[in-house]
């Protein structure tokens, strides 16, 4: 009989019977994530039923969880067959255990990878943790970060579907940043992964409510340009924020701006550009915690929109006016003019948003 374990991403984990196209498996991950309850049937494009069972704890996050396939309503079921396919479920959920063991022990090496890369990538033991963590640094890798908008609470979630995403590509590592968002790196000879991830993350859109995945990719790096890649996926991922979508995923590749080659620029040089544009104003919000910062990039990405500005943050309109206002002081600069918001847009775009919107 044909049947199939997948993933809610749509991996496969079994030799396949039959061949099972894209969009059948589109078919099924919907209805594994979406019924009510499990198990559930389904039917694909040709008419065939399919009977859809759970495997593993059924309390777990239904986007975490394995699911058996099997072909024929499990109403019609003998109960030979039922019994057999019952014992399927339960070696592959022994199996999925066991993997999620070896998973935990891994976590702690990915996450100071992600830490040590993050803090200073060119430092030897960043690349040392790095490679330990199953990544090597001399070899072609790109940089993907994730976040689960709305749901902070949920970054286990994206780390299990991102690494079950990434598996074909030999996982890589795959680490929480200090920044809240999901952080892998991972080997490939295609840097063109945005398409692959596009197909099987958006495959967890009828799993994840009203929230949503917002996806940055780097182009193409080494560890010698890592910092690059790094900035490159932050860049896309606050491009994917501006998606509609339950999932969206932005490609470094698709950042053909300044900002794109600013990224690329060495540390000390970038640093040295922000300082000389920003260093007023990041030394007054350091010192007096005014969110001025804050404002000035939502005033910058809508458009210099004062009444969009002060919707998104919340605030009276004359509060946004009174912080910009501020900020051209203390910067010496014009907002109006296209010169200097260009200066102030691009070293803004390495500087870390906070975590908060600012003072109100």
């Amino acid at each position: 009989m044909a049947c199939l374990i997948f993933t809610a991403t749509g991996r496969r984990l079994v030799a396949e019977v039959a061949a099972f196209s894209d969009a059948d498996v589109d078919t099924l991950t919907h209805a594994a994530l979406s019924s009510e309850r499990l198990p559930t049937t389904t039917t694909l494009a040709d008419g065939e039923p399919y009977s859809i069972f759970g495997i593993g704890p059924s309390l777990a996050q239904r986007t975490m969880r394995w699911f058996l396939a099997v072909a024929g309503d499990m109403q019609t079921f003998p109960p030979a067959i039922s019994d057999a396919f019952g014992q399927l479920a339960a070696i592959a959920a022994l199996d999925r255990a066991r993997r999620e063991e070896g998973r935990l022990v891994r976590r702690e090496i990915a996450d100071q990878a992600v830490a040590l890369i993050e803090a200073d990538a060119t430092r030897p033991e960043a690349l040392t943790r790095l490679r330990q963590a199953g990544v090597d640094p001399d070899r072609p890798l790109v940089v993907v970060r994730v976040v689960h908008s709305g749901r902070v609470d949920l970054r286990e979630m994206v780390r299990t579907v991102l690494s079950d995403t990434l598996t074909s590509f030999g996982g890589g590592c795959v680490g929480c940043s200090a920044h809240g968002d999901i952080v892998a790196i991972v080997n490939t000879e295609d840097p063109d992964i945005a398409p692959i991830l596009r197909t099987r993350l958006s495959r967890l859109g009828s799993g994840i409510g009203r929230s949503r995945l917002v996806v940055g990719v780097s182009s193409e790096a080494t560890g010698l340009t890592i910092d690059g890649a790094l900035r490159s996926a932050r860049h896309a991922l606050d491009m994917s924020r501006h998606g509609t979508g339950p999932v969206t995923v932005t490609a470094g590749a698709q950042l053909t701006s300044a900002v794109s080659m600013l990224s690329s620029l060495p540390d000390d040089l970038r640093r040295s550009f922000v300082e000389h544009v920003l260093s007023p104003l990041l030394e007054y919000d350091r010192r007096a915690d005014a969110g001025l910062t804050d404002t000035l990039r939502e005033f910058l990405a809508n458009g210099g929109s004062w009444n969009r500005t002060a919707e998104s943050l919340h605030v009276h309109l004359n509060t946004v006016r009174y912080r910009i206002k501020r900020v051209e002081e203390l910067l010496g600069r014009d907002l109006g003019s296209t010169e200097d918001r260009l200066d102030i847009y691009l070293a803004l775009q390495s500087v870390p948003r906070s975590s908060a919107t600012g003072a109100a």
